[in-house]
């Protein structure tokens, strides 16, 4: 009997080794991700507060969200699964679309939507972005197939158990960092063009000229932190080009200096670096500001944007109408409306750039393809023709929105040479041909992988290029009331690793404490057990010298 209890010595091994192949982590998959922006602004705390993770990877339509991970596609959330992800779940990793030209009209909606409704509020967990990837999708196929909120028959108890435990997880690590950034600040970079005849013989005499600013931003995130499309900046570099080229052969009868103004603080940030470059260059004679926003994101009708209706036969009215028949010469589907909105003063926040100047009494306005403030392209990091997410490092340019860049930069540049030099309106004389005509290849196409100043030198090469007195400064933020504020943690690396389930954990531990707690009774007991035993087994010979004799009973 003690032999046979010998021979079962090896069955605590075997329990120690299925514990001992069921590591944390096994099987692994890797990708470099992006951190939902986090940012403050205004006094005010937006976007992803959090960033390490190691959480098990749970479904979108799960029925558990607590203490785990969500793991979804980005055009299947909806602003309620969102927000419930937000107060329930322990993170989220969303997987963007390989091609946003694949989806529906409705799931375009939906993604433009979500993205406002993030960035409208600070979140606590960890939200990260990934670009599509086929062994995430297929993780996501997979963990979606658990029962879910709306099935009409739910399991039994016990069948759900016995499934969590044959059944493998996948288990999200992140480890990532979220400190503010010491050097937070907004670069500014300005540059002008002066008629030939004042910048040579006086200086003086040119500071006296009118000024006619044209003003845009590069954003410097969307929901993340890489840059989304930088369309208005190409379009103001792009007009740069064409007014240095025509001022080069007709600057002695312009009328105005030119001065393009490019920062990087978008709605996002509330315009800041446009308030800081009016602080520094009070100019008391601009006859208005032209701010370029979202020109490029729609192909729909081009909206001026003001504070107050133009007085008619004043500058700004007068370059509307003149707009407006650049706009049917070469874009008849296209139309031209103004949208008067007043500034709201009790509104912390400005809704398009021209507000900036119009709270410092500079005359401006704002030309965007979109209607209003509250429409989602217009922080989006896609566009509506894009024809992939903005993650990619190197994303060729579509066909439909080169056109759109092309059309509105030659509209915008042809309205302001006819404004500037007086050309007969009623005429559609068009003054930029020849070696003067706007091109994708020479204008367009050299601005359109445009980076932050902060991390490339190119957009300071080509305003030092086509422009003079060309001047960089920035909006340093303050350590005791920053208007604006950056952190680190950009890009991270998803670990996701192939494991068996806690519960599986659980009821090995089980077992195996079962199992111990029986040996150790049994060993404890083993006597009295021993004696029950063998009242039940047969008597055993007894041998003596004189053979062999049974036992008496």
């Amino acid at each position: 009997m003690i032999e046979e209890f010998n021979d079962l010595k090896w069955i605590p091994y075997f329990l120690v080794f299925l514990l001992v192949i069921n590591p944390s982590f096994a099987d692994s998959n890797f990708a470099n991700i992006q951190r939902m922006v986090q940012f403050d602004s205004s006094s005010h705390a937006y976007g992803c507060r959090s960033s390490s993770l190691n959480k098990e990877a749970r479904a979108l339509n799960t029925v558990y969200l607590s203490n785990g991970c969500v793991l979804a596609r980005f055009q299947e959330i909806t602003i309620d699964q969102f927000r419930e992800i937000r107060l329930k779940a322990g993170g989220l990793i969303i997987l963007l679309p390989k091609n946003l030209r694949d989806l529906s009209l409705e799931e375009k909606e939906n993604i433009f939507l979500l993205e406002q409704a993030m960035l409208a509020e600070e979140i606590m967990i960890p939200v990260y972005f990934s670009q599509y990837d086929e062994e995430i999708d297929n993780i996501i196929t997979e963990i979606s197939q658990n029962p879910t909120k709306d099935s009409s028959s739910k399991p039994s108890a016990i069948s759900e158990i016995f499934k969590k435990i044959s059944q493998n997880s996948f288990q999200i690590v992140i480890s990532g960092s979220n400190s503010p950034k010491k050097d937070s600040r907004i670069p500014i970079i300005q540059g002008e063009l002066l008629p030939f005849k004042q910048s040579t013989s006086d200086g003086q005499t040119s500071k006296q000229l009118p000024v006619i600013v044209i003003s845009t931003q590069l954003k410097p995130f969307g929901i993340t932190n890489n840059s989304p499309p930088n369309f208005d900046a190409t379009i103001l570099l792009s007009m740069a080009d064409m007014f240095s080229k025509l001022y080069n052969q007709v600057s002695s009868s312009a009328k105005y200096r030119i001065v393009f103004v490019l920062d990087e603080s978008n709605a996002l940030l509330n315009y800041q670096g446009v308030k800081k470059w009016l602080e520094n260059n009070v100019e008391e004679n601009v006859e208005f500001a032209i701010c370029i926003e979202s020109l490029a994101e729609s192909l729909d009708n081009i909206y001026m944007h003001v504070s107050k209706p133009p007085k008619e036969g004043g500058s700004i009215y007068r370059f509307y109408e003149i707009l407006k028949k650049k706009i049917e010469q070469y874009a008849p589907k296209k139309s031209l409306e103004s949208v008067h909105k007043k500034i709201n003063l009790a509104d912390a926040f400005f809704k398009f750039p021209h507000e900036r100047f119009s709270m410092r009494r500079v005359a401006a306005f704002t030309l965007s393809s979109l209607k209003s403030h509250t429409d989602p392209l217009k922080t989006s990091m896609f566009t509506e023709h894009a024809s992939s997410p903005v993650l990619t490092t190197e994303s060729k340019l579509d066909d439909v929105i080169m056109n759109n860049i092309e059309t509105n930069s030659k509209i915008l540049a042809e309205s302001l040479a006819s404004f500037i030099f007086s050309f007969n309106e009623d005429e559609n004389e068009e003054i930029f041909t020849g070696t003067m005509a706007i091109s994708p290849e020479q204008n367009i196409k050299p601005y359109v992988a445009l980076k932050s100043l902060s991390k490339s030198h190119n957009i300071k090469l080509a305003f030092e290029k086509l422009l003079k007195n060309v001047k960089i400064t920035y909006d340093v933020s303050t350590e005791h009331d920053p208007d604006f504020l950056f952190y680190d943690g950009e890009e991270a690396k998803l670990n996701i690793y192939n494991v068996k389930p806690a519960i599986f954990d659980l009821f090995l531990t089980s077992l195996i404490g079962c199992y111990l707690f029986s040996i150790y009774f049994v060993v404890i007991n083993f006597p009295k057990f021993y004696s029950i035993i063998s009242k039940f087994l047969p008597s055993a010979p007894i041998a003596t010298t004189n053979g062999i004799h049974k036992k008496n009973n």
